[in-house]
């Protein structure tokens, strides 16, 4: 059974999908959003920030290996994008600083998705939950709309000027990330909802989407081991923000990165190490500085240590280098290699701080005011940066470089942007399905204007 064709269709009902579906449907398009979810929101409803890079300098030189023109769009946009955000009655708070380079928008971001939706439906939109989308509908070389099953199992064909596929990347998908990120990435816990898994990738694929770039790894962050997260209430509670003010250590006992890059960075090197997990050894200072902290401001602090321990992480206080040797060993370490390193850090750090290697960029104070706390940690994931290459209208590129005619991407089903680096997940779900919903309205306009 088919509908009749509609301006936009929408598969994925996140941050991106329902900022298209909102803007798109306000200006007058007609709109519908698949969703296998039983509510729409994804990753959006656990967030709190809209924040990016504060000029276009700064997000290129954070992310050299990302496409210039779709960061250039993210960093240009956000402004707009979140005073239309203030226009839908959404509250938000005063910018403040995130990330070391970064300003962030305090949003109420499941009002925000809630709004996005009833905007949707008032505007006279449709919302189909439960429904899968089996494959796009390709006619003359151009994606114009899917196949759907709905909730009740009826297929239906859902035929669309333009068809964007928002579904949040693939990170639940193991065997995927396994294949596109690393071996260890198959087992290690995820920090999301548990729905993305890879459906935009292969619906694009199906039909010539080119994924890319290579190497562009994830966004997540350390948490202890062997924890697995089973609610999202945990997951900034055990996310290891501090790693980033203290030492990571690799089975033999040294330091592997530049620990004060970000924690997030942090999170994906240490996907690469043996066993794909770390020793992070920090001293009271850090904790009473950045543990017993606000990440960011205006945030709540969590018992990250309490919580750890709760969960049966692996994490030991303990009151002298003794102590650290003994634990270090505990857990498969080379001890003296633990204890020799963080002797020759406290020295270097000091006298001859550029001479480290790997450097250190930020935070050179020594770690040596007991008691000193371990922690055994590994990568969690919240979303894929590999995916569907885009264009600056959010446009998908085939394997020949050109776009595929009817069909757009946003979010994190996209690639091209975050390549290793990240500037924000929220930025790039915004702008690009904000950019998405502006190119299908024009491709609407070109569809109705008479023939000449």
């Amino acid at each position: 059974m088919a509908d009749q064709e509609i301006d936009l269709l929408i598969v994925g009902g996140g941050m991106a999908g329902l900022s298209a579906g909102a803007w798109a449907a306000q200006e007058g398009l007609s709109v519908t959003l698949v969703e296998k979810d039983e509510q729409t929101g994804g990753n959006a409803r656990y967030a709190g920030f809209v924040w990016t890079a504060p000029d276009v300098e700064t997000i290129k030189r954070e992310i050299p290996r990302g496409d210039p023109e779709l960061l250039a769009m993210i960093v240009e946009n956000v402004p707009p994008a979140v005073e239309w955000i203030k226009t839908l009655g959404v509250r938000t708070g005063e910018p403040v600083d995130m990330m070391r380079f970064g300003r962030g928008t305090p949003v109420e971001m499941e009002t925000y998705v809630d709004t996005c939706a009833q905007s949707i439906v008032r505007n006279g939109g449709r919302i189909l939950t439960e429904t899968r989308t089996e494959r796009l509908l390709v006619d003359g070389g151009r994606v114009v709309g899917a196949v759907v099953t709905l909730a009740g199992g009826v297929s239906r064909e859902l035929r669309a000027h333009s068809t964007l596929l928002t579904t949040g990347g693939y990170q639940n998908d193991r065997d995927l990330c396994a294949e596109l990120i690393h071996l260890n990435a198959r087992d290690i816990p995820r920090r999301t909802q548990p729905r993305s898994a890879g459906d935009g990738l292969r619906l694009g694929r199906a039909v010539g989407a080119r994924f890319g770039p290579d190497k562009a790894g994830f966004y997540g962050h350390l948490v202890p081991f062997p924890v697995q997260l089973t609610d999202p209430s945990e997951f900034v509670a055990l996310s290891m923000y501090f790693s980033e003010h203290s030492l990571l250590l690799d089975r033999s006992g040294r330091r592997y990165m530049d620990e004060t890059v970000g924690d997030h960075l942090n999170a994906q090197t240490t996907l690469e190490q043996p066993r794909g997990r770390a020793l992070l050894l920090c001293d009271d200072r850090v904790l009473q500085e950045w543990v017993l902290k606000p990440y960011a401001p205006g945030l709540p602090v969590p018992d990250r240590i309490g919580e750890t321990k709760k969960r049966g992480g692996h994490y030991a206080r303990v009151d002298d280098l003794e102590g650290v040797r003994r634990v270090a060993a505990e857990w498969g370490y080379e001890a003296d290699a633990v204890v020799a390193t963080l002797e020759d850090f406290n020295r270097r750090v000091v006298s001859e701080p550029d001479s480290l290697q790997p450097p250190r960029a930020h935070d050179r104070n020594r770690i040596a005011v007991p008691p000193y706390h371990l922690v055994e940690v590994w990568p969690a994931i919240t979303f894929t940066q590999g995916g569907m290459l885009i264009n600056s209208s959010a446009q998908v590129i085939a394997a020949d470089g050109t776009p595929i005619p009817g069909l757009l991407a946003a979010g994190a089903d996209t690639g091209g942007a975050f390549v290793y680096g990240y500037a924000g997940g929220l930025a790039l779900a915004l702008t690009s399905g904000l950019q998405a919903a502006k190119t299908a309205a024009t491709t609407a306009a070109a569809a109705r204007a008479p023939a000449s």
